[in-house]
């Protein structure tokens, strides 16, 4: 029996679709699983206790308190894991989140492989490529994309191999406690009296000020009115009172943003060029969903053009705006069918398979 050690040291809620698209394609390969998180992230990741090789305790994990105290606590974690754990005994040790300075400096050793992240951000920086080719001597790092693996190539690290993203399960869609969910948003949210609902999870996450521009265009906001589209914005970084903008500024737990989700038409991901290298778990979150979406024109959205049946990319306030006209014309042929070929967006692991054999 293959055995695998997924450790994920970093244990955020928003990896935790991906975390789980990964473990449940290991065993679906016939690996045997074990686990290290975060002892409350466990149960988000629903590890049953004989799968549990470890539970790293809450203490390690504070808010944010900037990179250098990060990488202590990360190093701290590295300890207490190295401490209590053989490596050697498992097929496969498989990090899905990893510090390069960190893991360079913590001694483990084994068959290891390293999920990459924003790793691959700031190459040009000799001292996080030094210690980025010090990973790739301890180990195999994964990517989600070929461009990624291409980035890594250029600086001489060849050590690299593509997976993709993978999808999750679609969300549970229940009409009726989401209803009642929405209307304790916000009573639009459960009407009827809007032809297209369009859902944006954030506006300021990237620093990007197209969206700003966007809600501050009279134009835009006269459009909203006159075609009856609602925009759900779930964002605190702006204030704006429109009848067809919906703003959710409060916090809002997984079963209330999976309603929200749901119920809209479209999404809008605005991401600006810097976002290079990356792989965005949103859009993922759309193609696992069959939701469709709207996407800002860059290279790391472009990428994927291939798995549309529309064109969802826009570069200015007027090109949204049609694609936004048009979406309300052939709003069933395109929420009816927004992608083909989504299986291929599934990690294979196959080269993790073969590693062992």
């Amino acid at each position: 029996m293959r055995t695998i050690l997924y450790i994920d040291t970093f244990s955020q809620f928003g990896h935790t679709n991906l975390n789980k698209v990964f473990i449940n394609g290991f065993k679906n390969k016939g690996f045997t699983v074990s686990v290290i998180a975060r002892a409350g992230y466990l149960d988000e990741l629903q590890i049953s206790n004989e799968d549990i090789a470890l539970k790293i305790p809450e203490s390690y994990y504070v808010n944010n308190a900037g990179s250098i105290k990060d990488r202590l606590r990360q190093w701290l974690i590295l300890r207490f894991i190295r401490k209590r754990i053989s490596f050697r005994k498992y097929d496969v040790v498989f990090f899905s989140f990893f510090d390069e300075i960190v893991f360079s400096l913590s001694g483990i050793k084994g068959n290891l492989f390293f999920m990459n992240h924003s790793n691959v951000s700031g190459l040009e920086n000799t001292l996080k490529c030094f210690f980025l080719r010090r990973i790739e001597r301890m180990g195999t790092i994964l990517v989600f994309h070929e461009m990624i693996r291409r980035r890594f190539a250029d600086f001489g690290m060849n050590k690299v191999i593509v997976e993709p993203l993978g999808l999750s399960l679609p969300y549970y869609n229940d009409l009726e406690r989401h209803k009642n969910l929405l209307e304790k948003v916000d009573p639009r949210l459960s009407t009827l009296d809007f032809r297209l609902t369009i859902f944006i999870p954030t506006v300021s996450k990237y620093r990007d000020h197209f969206l700003w521009e966007l809600l501050s265009s009279k134009s835009f906001l006269d459009f909203l009115l006159e075609n009856r589209v609602l925009f759900v914005i779930k964002d605190d970084s702006i204030d704006i009172t429109h009848p067809n903008i919906c703003q959710v500024k409060s916090f809002l737990n997984d079963e209330t943003y999976q309603a929200i989700f749901m119920k809209s038409d479209f999404l809008v991901l605005q991401y600006p060029d810097s976002f290079k290298y990356k792989v965005s778990a949103s859009l993922f979150e759309c193609f696992s969903n069959n939701k469709p979406c709207f996407l800002s024109d860059i290279e790391a959205f472009r990428v994927f053009n291939s798995y549309f049946n529309y064109d969802p990319y826009y570069n200015s306030i007027e090109k949204l705006t049609e694609l936004i006209q048009i979406s309300i014309a052939r709003k069933d042929l395109i929420v009816g069918n927004p992608y083909n070929n989504t299986a291929l967006l599934n990690p294979t692991l196959e080269t993790i398979v073969t590693n062992v054999n």
